[in-house]
């Protein structure tokens, strides 16, 4: 849902606001209205597009490009998380949101508790006050005893001031029950308005008799060690960023994992993951990619991705297809020995198209034998689309390149 922002003055004077184009700095005003509360937006130029510039002769590529512009000026960044990447302003606390509602994860996975939450228990809280309130008000009407059948009367008519009687008469509250006694037994019970003792099983369950005490949460037995091994954790994830909401996080994991569950084993394994990410952050880095907290990592369970268990090594599919190659590619090209991690993202790709292996075997053995290359080549250069396409299409055979 877009939003009202505000613009202040000192934005046309910015310097960084200055070195943008125009257009850009329409962009980025416009972003902000569709951003949620914490200034960040899916990076996707085709949405921002139909957003912003829904009847302009202005491209998808021509936003991305105004995108890229705001970011060099250090107005935006984009990072990713859990494979889905976002655009973020970096000034967005020059914005002043009474009740700010979060939609996107953060640089560091978590999405933050907006004012729905903080609505829904003023809500509550209302609605258990206006519950209260008709039995926190002192009644006028008193429950009588059984000797009590009948209100006491008095004279004069009801308003008047009048009567015959009395005519300052002050009705008298009804006096306390009577405490039970052996010659009537009865008294002191509680009776409805008909005089008559109400049955037990229908009485009101204000008037019921208190249930006992709930017992207490069992608590697993190793929650303790569990709690203990969270040291372990920071240091071996090795991006010490927001120690006490992680800290906070590793024990919600153990609370959710139930009393009979093996929680040291649980801790071993959490660490022996949070090792793999810590040994593929750099390649991350290096690649653009914004590192993950370590409390949006355990948020989001990612000691369980299968993408990050398997990093490192092949994948048997994956394994399959870098056979074939090394089989059939002869001496036109490297073979490949090394897993990286842009050999695998390709890979995976690769194997997952249309092309069974035995058509990649014929397609490595054309290589070898018909193709020419006038500058090296590697087995990344092959997979890529474009690439790939080319040689299918002959732009590399030898008798084509002779003719």
């Amino acid at each position: 849902m877009a939003r009202i922002r505000t613009v202040k003055p000192e934005f046309w004077t910015s310097e960084q606001i200055m070195d943008c184009s125009l257009n850009a700095r329409l962009l980025f005003i416009g972003l902000w209205n569709f951003c949620d509360d914490s200034g960040i937006h899916p990076a996707s130029p085709r949405t921002l597009k139909a957003e912003i510039f829904p009847s302009d002769d202005i491209s998808a590529s021509d936003v991305e490009r105004l995108v890229d512009e705001l970011i060099a000026q250090g107005l935006l960044e984009k990072y990713e998380v859990a494979g889905d990447f976002y655009w973020i302003v970096t000034g967005w606390h020059h914005q002043r949101i009474d009740q700010p509602t979060h939609k996107h994860p953060r640089p560091d996975g978590t999405v933050p508790e907006g004012a729905a939450r903080r609505r829904a228990q003023r809500r509550q809280a209302e609605s258990m006050q206006s519950v209260r309130q008709p039995f926190a008000e002192h009644s006028e009407n008193v429950r009588r005893t059984l000797g009590e059948c009948s209100p006491p009367e008095w004279n004069g008519k009801e308003g008047s001031g009048h009567g015959t009687g009395d005519e300052n008469h002050v009705a008298q509250p009804a006096s306390l029950p009577p405490a039970p006694s052996a010659d009537c037994p009865e008294s002191g019970h509680v009776l409805n308005w008909d005089c008559v003792e109400p049955d037990a099983g229908k009485q009101s369950p204000l008037l019921a008799t208190p249930s006992p005490a709930k017992q207490g949460r069992a608590i697993n037995p190793g929650a303790a060690r569990f709690k203990a091994r969270f040291d372990e954790f920071w240091d071996t994830f090795d991006y010490k960023h927001g120690k006490t909401r992680a800290m906070k996080t590793w024990m919600a994991v153990g609370g959710a994992a139930g009393r009979d569950a093996d929680l040291d084993a649980l801790a071993t394994e959490i660490l022996r993951v949070a090792e793999i990410e810590a040994t593929r952050r750099p390649v991350l880095v290096a690649m653009g990619r914004t590192p993950i907290y370590p409390e949006g990592w355990l948020s989001q369970r990612r000691w369980e991705d299968e993408g990050l268990l398997s990093w490192g090594k092949w994948s048997p599919a994956e394994q399959a297809f870098v056979d074939v190659f090394n089989a059939n590619i002869g001496e036109a090209c490297p073979k490949v020995e090394d897993w990286t991690e842009r050999r695998s993202e390709l890979t995976k790709v690769a194997a997952a198209g249309r092309l069974t292996l035995e058509k990649w075997a014929g397609f490595w053995r054309y290589v070898r034998d018909q193709c020419e290359f006038s500058f090296p080549v590697s087995y990344e250069w092959f997979l890529r689309r474009e690439n790939f396409a080319a040689v299918a299409d002959g732009h590399y055979n030898k008798d084509r390149r002779v003719a």
